[in-house]
């Protein structure tokens, strides 16, 4: 559910090394992914099934705590150093409502780092459930499949100082799901592919065949994925478009479909082993040595930035879906309120808290603010043409879709792939070992 500081940490020291950021974060990324998630997720999404038949267990009528005569609210979380300090703020300031921040990362143990997760599930099941909770990447249909999320929306509407138009377009349309609004985030980045306008042309996003076809046409060049070893070609190509060979939802799967059979097909015959180290991305493009660059994108500076190197010879054209767009919106920390609160306004003034202008113009400097009024200020404060804005607005409104993941189902692509990578199967005895291994997975974990 809420992964540990480490992976935030990681992140902060992307947006501080703009050009390594990409292998930086995966290399920690998935160093911390590979090995436990399998138990982790298992615990996690055994316990929650138990919500249905246990519903009657959840408390009713609970008694109001105070502290220091304000009404407390609970906030669960599994490690948040970027926000304790804003919460505090919230707590001095606020003059009804005091947060208590519920720490679950104190019960991970070095043999069980999701015992804290484990927890927290428990006491949700026994009536001792949080006002909010911190979701960082996880899947929200987890929790709104079992009803215990609160829709925003209302909150949205009836508010005087906010409603749906205050919020970055790409980033309320990602944030959305399953008809409703159930998460917030102060900030997120973009992830996607990028490379030269003069070789991928103007579209604006692709599937895996289109993709498979643009690297035929060009399979001379040195580099088709700059920077990527095959298995992070893997990992991207799979990782923002599990949603599209699987739903969380009903537990179906088709990684032995036709889409999925090229995509294998497409990292084996363009996926290349750096042999010369890590190269300068856009200098590769300009010399046509390079193709496609994964790009995390934290603001309107670095777009400037990337597109005046490549003398505005640039299109982010996103990874490869059958969806709308290839680009998806990366938040390190997102809220949810639980439809069990007692306190919902005050939650819902804590969500609030986070969307004030002067702290979302400060997150500018180092992400995207979802607040339209501090995106705004931060275009036009730059020194971005009309032409790049233009290209810039089209781009973060066209995201509708989430970065998240599920290293379990990582793992088992990988294992699988692989086989098919050292020629010990064809990519359809691979892609049907995969579906037969996640049909499992998912069955035993819904």
């Amino acid at each position: 559910m809420m992964f540990n500081f480490q992976v935030k940490y990681a992140t902060m020291i992307q947006l501080r090394m703009k050009n390594d950021a990409i292998p930086l974060y995966s290399s920690v990324k998935w160093l911390m992914k590979g090995e436990y998630l399998m138990k982790k997720f298992m615990s996690y999404f055994l316990v929650l099934t138990m919500l249905l038949t246990l519903a009657a267990c959840k408390a009713t009528g609970e008694q109001t705590e105070t502290v220091n005569g304000k009404t407390k609210i609970t906030l669960a979380c599994t490690g948040m150093p970027f926000f304790e300090e804003k919460i505090k703020e919230f707590n001095d300031s606020n003059k009804k409502y005091y947060i208590e921040v519920l720490d679950y990362s104190q019960y991970n143990t070095k043999e069980d780092f999701s015992a804290g997760e484990t927890k927290l599930n428990v006491d949700i099941i026994s009536g001792n459930t949080p006002d909010m909770i911190e979701l960082t990447k996880t899947p929200v249909e987890i929790y709104t499949g079992k009803g215990l999320l609160e829709d925003l929306n209302p909150f949205l509407q009836k508010d005087k100082d906010l409603n749906q138009d205050s919020i970055v377009a790409g980033a309320y349309n990602a944030l959305s799901s399953n008809d409703g609004l159930y998460r917030i985030a102060p900030s997120f980045t973009v992830l996607s592919f990028y490379g030269k306008e003069s070789k991928i042309g103007k579209r604006t996003k692709w599937n895996i065949q289109e993709l498979q076809e643009f690297l035929e046409e060009n399979k001379n060049v040195q580099y088709p994925f700059i920077n990527m070893q095959p298995v992070k070609v893997l990992q991207s190509l799979t990782m923002y478009s599990l949603d599209e060979f699987m739903s969380i939802e009903d537990g179906s799967s088709n990684f032995n479909s036709a889409e999925f059979i090229n995509l294998l097909k497409t990292v084996k015959n363009y996926g290349k082993e750096l042999s010369e180290g890590y190269k300068e991305a856009n200098e590769e493009l300009m010399k046509d040595k390079g193709l496609l660059v994964e790009m995390y994108l934290s603001g309107i500076e670095e777009f400037i930035k990337k597109n005046n190197e490549l003398g505005g010879d640039m299109n982010v054209i996103g990874f490869p879906t059958e969806g709308e767009s290839g680009s998806v919106a990366d938040f390190q920390s997102s809220f949810a309120m639980l439809a069990d609160s007692q306190h919902k306004e005050g939650v819902w003034e804590f969500f609030k808290f986070l969307l004030e202008e002067s702290y979302q113009d400060s997150l500018s400097e180092f992400e995207i603010p979802v607040l339209k009024a501090s995106y705004d200020k931060a275009l036009d404060k730059s020194e971005a043409t009309e032409e790049q804005k233009q290209v810039y607005n089209r781009i973060i409104a066209s995201i509708t879709k989430i970065s998240w993941y599920d290293g379990s189902l990582i793992k088992i692509i990988e294992e699988e792939a692989l086989r098919f990578f050292a020629d010990n199967c064809t990519a359809e005895e691979a892609a049907e070992a995969i579906q037969s291994r996640a049909n499992i997975y998912l069955s035993e974990n819904r």
